[in-house]
């Protein structure tokens, strides 16, 4: 169980807790300690490292919620994206503000507990497209 919490603005540990709680309820269970994002930047370094080739910088802007918030302090840090095949856009992977994106997180994490079944909330329907160019 791996739980997308990258994103300080959107997430809490009220929420979190909310989260496996209401998973629970609907009679899911998982077999391993839960996985945190926010606490596992070496492993998603280190994919980004051995994709080399297929990644790129980018000027782009941050998403909404981080845009609102204004850019970080110091200079501006560029954006790294993942070149996708032809018919899927490319893709952030590590955002400008340092939080490695959902789409690169939830598949490194998904590889690493050998991840059979995957819920996701609404918000989220229109990312796996993007996730089979990452797999191991």
């Amino acid at each position: 169980m791996a739980l997308p919490n990258g994103v300080p603005p959107r997430c809490c540990t009220e929420f979190a807790d909310e989260i496996l709680r209401a998973l629970q309820a609907y009679g899911f269970a998982w077999d391993r300690p839960v996985l945190y994002q926010s606490t596992r930047n070496e492993p998603y370094q280190a994919t980004l490292k051995a994709l080399g080739a297929w990644t790129y910088l980018c000027a782009c802007v941050a998403d909404r919620t981080t845009a609102a918030a204004g850019p970080p302090p110091g200079p501006p840090a560029p954006t790294v994206k993942i070149r996708a095949p032809q018919d899927i856009d490319d893709f952030v992977a590590l955002q400008a503000d340092g939080l490695y994106a959902y789409q690169l997180a939830v598949v490194v994490d998904d590889a690493a507990q050998s991840v059979t079944d995957v819920v996701r909330g609404a918000d989220l329907l229109g990312s796996p497209p993007n996730l089979p160019p990452l797999l191991p």
